[in-house]
């Protein structure tokens, strides 16, 4: 027996109310769950062989890099992208993150110039304020990095964007461009996330049935570190920012141990600073003392 159903009739159907009864169809309101078992989670970012160049401008330092078309990546040129961050974040000076450039690829995603070349561009200025934003994320998670709504502008209380990243005005320089992706792991929405029992870079020679593999494919080093920021928040690692002022490092905190310094050395520094503060202020006040007792000369 077959049933028919004309264009009106089918109208009237998908125009049901939504607390209509449906008889056999009341589906359940809450999605069923399926535990999926405990499995390692995987950045993947294949860096495309550039050639980097600097020049002295107005702005400072400017860093521009040229490599090859990217063609379809091989296994055998992924890097760690948790390496990479931690790399990027202890860069001091213009000569280390030349080559640090050399060495990560691409920063952003590319932006084709001709047939056979491709080129991005950055400012020396611009690649420390971004060291200085993953830091923050790192350390503070996204809450750090927005603008308050009472110290939004109206305008950008208006923004209709879903995912506008308003910042402090100190990251404007970098995020005014930041594309659609980069906003999505900033916000930890990472676009290509699956999850397979297929990966190639932690299985390849493991028997049938493969285990389960969470794998985060990224195509430019910021992305591949913005990654490893949400990679590490979902699993419960936690950074702190190095007490010492003059030290920005930011590192994990790994035991229930109070730790204010990224290192001993910084730890090492800061009390000898605080050493020499006291005695310090113990010398002026002795000095004080003996102002106020020394006795006057009579006069005459």
């Amino acid at each position: 027996m077959s049933m028919t159903m004309n264009s009106e009739q089918s109208v009237a159907h998908f125009s049901l109310p939504k607390n209509a009864e449906l008889g056999p169809f009341g589906f359940d309101k809450k999605p069923s769950v399926r535990m999926l078992p405990p499995m390692p989670i995987l950045v993947v970012y294949h860096p495309i062989t550039v050639a980097v160049s600097f020049e002295s401008i107005e702005e400072g330092i400017l860093f521009e890099s040229r490599g090859d078309t990217p063609i379809w990546p091989m296994i055998d040129n992924c890097i760690d992208a948790h390496q990479l961050r931690d790399a990027f974040l202890c860069v001091k000076t213009p000569a280390e993150a030349l080559t640090w450039l050399a060495a990560s690829g691409h920063f952003r995603n590319w932006t084709e110039v001709d047939e056979d070349s491709i080129l991005t561009s950055m400012t020396w200025g611009e690649f420390q304020l971004w060291q200085e934003f993953i830091g923050i994320l790192l350390s503070q998670g996204l809450p750090g990095l927005l603008k308050r709504g009472k110290d939004q502008t109206e305008a950008e209380r208006k923004d209709p964007r879903p995912f506008g990243l308003i910042t402090h005005d100190h990251f404007k320089p970098i995020v005014k461009d930041v594309l659609e992706d980069e906003r999505a792991a900033i916000y930890g929405y990472p676009d290509g996330l699956h999850i397979s029992p297929h990966s190639l870079f932690r299985y390849r020679d493991h028997p049938e049935p493969r285990p389960l593999v969470a794998q985060l494919d990224v195509r430019s080093a910021l992305e591949a570190m913005l990654a490893t920021v949400y990679v590490d928040h979902i699993v419960g690692i936690k950074f702190q920012v190095c007490a010492l002022h003059d030290c920005s490092e930011v590192y994990e905190v790994s035991s229930k141990h109070e730790r204010m310094y990224c290192s001993q050395a910084c730890a090492h520094k800061a009390s000898v600073r605080k050493r020499r503060a006291e005695a310090k202020k113990v010398k002026e006040a002795a000095a004080k003392q003996t102002t106020r007792t020394k006795p006057k000369k009579a006069k005459g």
